[in-house]
């Protein structure tokens, strides 16, 4: 036996007479309905990529800030491995680098190491600066204390 009835709603017409309309045949969404969610998802969609490009490039402006630390970190080094360096400016571009993980490019950034003396006598100090893509650059500044200890040899 099924005991689902009919739903059948009254609507008045004009001279206070009852007219039955079912509802039951109304099947679907109207254009208006379909419009204005397709509107809804569009914008959320719109935002949802734009929300993730920006997350990309913010992602690829750190790698690239952190790059340059570390290429400017491994030319200080180079710099503290020279006995005495030159008071000069030098300048150049990093190669590829060619090991086990196959090789990173670092093509795209250059680097400038300054060294001069400074107000305090045997001090010098010593300015890095690596540049890279999207206008990344790292200005290290440090110092380093000369020694003027001279070696004699004794003959006997």
């Amino acid at each position: 036996m099924n005991n689902k009835l009919p739903v059948i709603g009254y609507r008045l017409s004009g001279k206070n007479e009852h007219r039955k309309t079912n509802t039951e045949n109304r099947t679907g969404f109207t254009l208006l309905e379909v419009l204005i969610s397709l509107a809804i998802v569009g914008l959320t969609l719109t935002v949802l990529i734009h929300s993730q490009l920006l997350s990309i490039r913010q992602a690829m402006k750190a790698k690239y800030h952190t790059t340059a630390v570390f290429l400017a970190n491994e030319i200080l080094s180079d710099t503290f491995m020279q006995e005495n360096p030159l008071m000069r400016t030098e300048d150049g571009k990093f190669p590829v680098r060619q090991d086990l993980a196959g090789g990173e490019d670092y093509s795209e950034f250059s680097w400038q190491r300054e060294v001069e003396d400074s107000d305090i006598d045997g001090l010098k100090k010593i300015t890095i600066t690596v540049s890279g893509p999207e206008n990344t650059q790292i200005v290290l500044h440090t110092y380093r204390l000369q020694s003027n200890i001279m070696q004699t040899g004794t003959k006997r």
